[in-house]
């Protein structure tokens, strides 16, 4: 699911019908499910793309060391060089390196997904705190 979605379905899902607060406090829980299942989904297409990178990361550094034969490299659609990096320079070579960059970029994006979800459970959560307290201004307002 994309962020810019989530955004609005969260806009829709936060609103307090103030009108209707037995209705609202009803369908919150509802709703922390829906968020609940969006968070689980979420996690795991982070945990997902933190094993990809993770790999990917350990095929470049193989690469970069001149470890990974030729069929390895037409099989990854790589192509040979011919040189080596020396080991200390690896890693400014894996920070440089598109594949590993693209990667880093999808799986922030991701946690951020999967933070902005939690948030929106955090605010779904103190909606049930705020619908408790018009209630019971309601109550107070009509002398009960």
């Amino acid at each position: 699911m994309k962020l810019s979605e989530l955004k609005e379905e969260a806009v829709k899902d936060l609103q307090i019908d103030r009108t209707d607060l037995e209705t609202s406090i009803l369908n919150l829980s509802m709703l922390c499910s829906k968020w609940h299942n969006y968070r689980i989904d979420q996690a795991s297409i982070v945990s997902l793309n933190q094993f990809k990178y993770k790999k990917l990361e350990a095929k470049k550094k193989k690469y970069y060391l001149g470890k990974l034969n030729e069929d390895e490299l037409d099989l990854l659609g790589w192509e040979s060089d011919g040189y080596k990096v020396l080991k200390g320079d690896v890693q400014m070579w894996l920070d440089d390196d598109d594949d590993l960059i693209t990667e880093a970029q999808k799986l922030t994006y991701q946690k951020e997904i999967l933070t902005f979800i939690e948030k929106q459970m955090n605010l779904l959560d103190s909606n049930k705190w705020l619908i408790k307290d018009l209630i019971n201004v309601r109550k107070f307002l009509e002398g009960g």
